[in-house]
């Protein structure tokens, strides 16, 4: 089990300054609006951008704070958010970003788009929200102090968080009432909420903490997995067959969720981020990329830090190629 430097690297990167000049890609967070492209966010603003045909293109996000997670409601208009309560928005597919003024300096850890209502969320329990596409912003109250690491809204109404020490919150209005359900045993850090469909809902987390719910999340139970590892990101492709980030392993269920085998990568790394598209699923960590698409059983690991080194000094022209890593074959 390795959860324990995981753990030190988790808490040592959420205190340090942010600098723009900080090397390297850690990802900050991976989405996919259409489940043909694919964005990347590397925590110092630089990222990729993946379109229907397969190829990745440098994106610059000049938002001059650390980025950690990032939305896109359809490949040009999406979100990020990041520390000192950075928000920003763009509408043609990341060549150009407006930054949001929230009215706080808190460090936001999780955002999400419904139409024209956009929530994000951070460090202290603090829940923002506009319902004008970023034109105002209104404090949601949580009732408490515990950083907020994941949201996810079924609809504009339906809404979840989860957060640290077992944190997990409900809305059924849009976040105007927020409810903090018990948690009878629950004290680990939980990292990524995901819903398969209005009835069915997974949270997982540290030491290898998944708890499932099969009724709307009235209810919620522990759900075993073959890992203590830190549980950092879950996705479903559009078959049904579920992904979790789990350390030095990959996390697969082929049942939508019902059991799950462990399956080791070569990364001398953590990965820490996943996201599955209609034919391939891709898995982040410091510096790396691993893709495996279709039928293929082997991971093609890619060198992260070769492909956006091209946006570090400026934001690429509409007419520059875009860059095709080998472990694409759509």
């Amino acid at each position: 089990m390795r959860a324990g430097p995981l753990l030190l690297l988790f808490f040592a990167a959420s205190s340090v300054t942010f600098t723009q000049e900080l090397d390297g890609c850690f990802p900050g967070d991976a989405t996919t609006p259409d489940r043909l492209s694919v964005y990347l966010l590397c925590e110092n603003g630089i990222g990729l951008r993946r379109g229907d045909a397969g190829l990745w293109e440098p994106v610059r996000i000049a938002g001059g704070a650390r980025v950690r997670a990032a939305h896109f409601v359809t490949t040009d208009r999406g979100f990020v958010a990041g520390d000192s309560g950075l928000v920003l928005g763009t509408s043609d597919g990341g060549k150009t970003w407006h930054r949001f003024e929230v009215g706080t300096r808190e460090n936001l850890t999780a955002v999400q788009a419904v139409g024209d209502k956009i929530w994000v969320a951070g460090f202290g329990g603090v829940v923002l929200h506009s319902d004008d596409n970023g034109g105002t912003w209104k404090p949601q109250h949580t009732f408490t102090t515990r950083p907020v690491e994941s949201l996810y809204f079924l609809d504009e109404n339906r809404g979840w968080a989860a957060g640290w020490s077992g944190l997990l919150l409900r809305t059924t209005d849009g976040g105007n009432s927020w409810q903090q359900l018990n948690l009878p045993g629950v004290w680990e850090a939980l990292s990524s909420i995901r819903f398969r469909d209005a009835q069915n809902g997974w949270v997982v987390g540290m030491y290898g903490m998944m708890l499932r719910t099969r009724d709307g999340g009235a209810t919620w139970q522990r759900q075993p997995v073959p890992t203590k590892s830190w549980l950092t990101s879950l996705d479903f492709s559009p078959d049904g067959t579920a992904w979790i980030a789990a350390e030095y392993h990959l996390l697969r269920s082929d049942d939508g969720g019902e059991t799950w085998q462990s399956l080791p990568h070569d990364g001398a790394m953590a990965v820490t981020r996943v996201v599955a598209t209609r034919d391939s699923v891709f898995a982040f960590g410091p510096g790396f990329m691993l893709s495996r698409s279709g039928g293929e059983s082997a991971w093609l690991r890619t060198n992260l830090d070769e492909l956006v080194q091209s946006a570090d000094s400026s934001m690429p022209s509409p007419d520059k190629p875009a860059v095709q890593t080998s472990g694409d074959r759509s």
